[in-house]
């Protein structure tokens, strides 16, 4: 009887440390890209109190949720529900900040068939392993080290700029300092000719 006692205790307290750690994770991300509660809650459409409450630990993060974080501000799932930012980091235990750029390497999972898989009301801790997980997994062997990047109608600028932020870290990381000058110079003059094109077939 009483080594049962331990053993849920245990269990609970693993759990407890989960989702604690996840709601770390979830301030330090936001901390780190220079956002307030006001204006990341905004984003993903919840009140800043609710915001508060996950970051806090108060309330459990729900899956749904932390889907819509992930996309919008450009956060691997994996890493926020685990801490490691791939498979192999995750197998060794091995947990790295948000300033890792692959910490960065959401798989927009929140558009996915296996986001509609979560159940309703199920936590990120509870959800991601069993729901969750092989999505991922699947979806990053394919990207290449980069982000997965996919729009919905409903998107607001602040997608997009999210988006751009994101994706400069990225490109800036993989190219030396010779190599951006020029990189740069060919986005800029492409994107003002896309601009044109695009503001030309609107305005008619």
């Amino acid at each position: 009887m009483g080594w049962m006692g331990i053993h849920r205790d245990s269990t609970l307290l693993d759990r407890e440390k989960q989702i604690a750690d996840i709601a770390s994770r979830l301030r330090q991300a936001r901390e780190r890209l220079g956002a307030t509660q006001t204006e990341f809650a905004g984003q993903i459409s919840i009140s800043r109190d609710r915001l508060a409450s996950y970051e806090d630990g108060r309330a459990m993060l729900h899956c749904d949720v932390a889907l819509r974080v992930c996309r919008q501000f450009f956060i691997s799932e994996l890493w926020l529900a685990t801490g490691a930012a791939n498979e192999k980091q995750l197998a060794a235990r091995r947990k790295v900040p948000f300033s890792d750029m692959d910490a960065r390497l959401t798989m927009a999972l929140a558009v996915e068939p296996a986001a509609l898989a979560c159940p309703p009301g199920y936590s990120f801790a509870d959800g991601f392993d069993p729901f969750l997980r092989q999505a991922h997994a699947r979806l990053a062997s394919e990207q290449n080290g980069f982000p997965r990047i996919k729009p919905l109608p409903s998107d607001g600028p602040e997608y997009f700029k999210n988006a751009l932020d994101c994706m400069m870290e990225f490109w800036r990381r993989g190219l030396s300092p010779s190599q951006w000058q020029p990189f740069f110079s060919l986005l800029v003059s492409e994107g003002q000719n896309l601009f044109e094109k695009t503001k030309a077939t609107s305005d008619h």
